[in-house]
């Protein structure tokens, strides 16, 4: 299973410290990983471990007809 950058959860948690945000889960999505990959991602910032993964695709309408 992939990790998620160190400085990217460390700059989260330092974010959230005092907010009315949920200090329990955050969601991750790296669009730089190739569709049908896994990239979105549910981290469980108390436990520092991923729970949750997902190919995430994004479906662009054709309006050109």
């Amino acid at each position: 299973m992939p990790s998620l950058p160190a400085q990217r959860i460390a700059d989260l948690k330092t974010f959230l410290k005092g907010k009315d945000y949920n200090q329990d889960l955050a969601i991750f999505i790296s669009l730089k990983i190739h569709s049908g990959k896994y990239r979105f991602f549910l981290y469980d910032l108390k436990n520092g471990v991923i729970i949750n993964r997902s190919p995430l695709f994004l479906m662009v309408p054709d309006y050109s007809c």
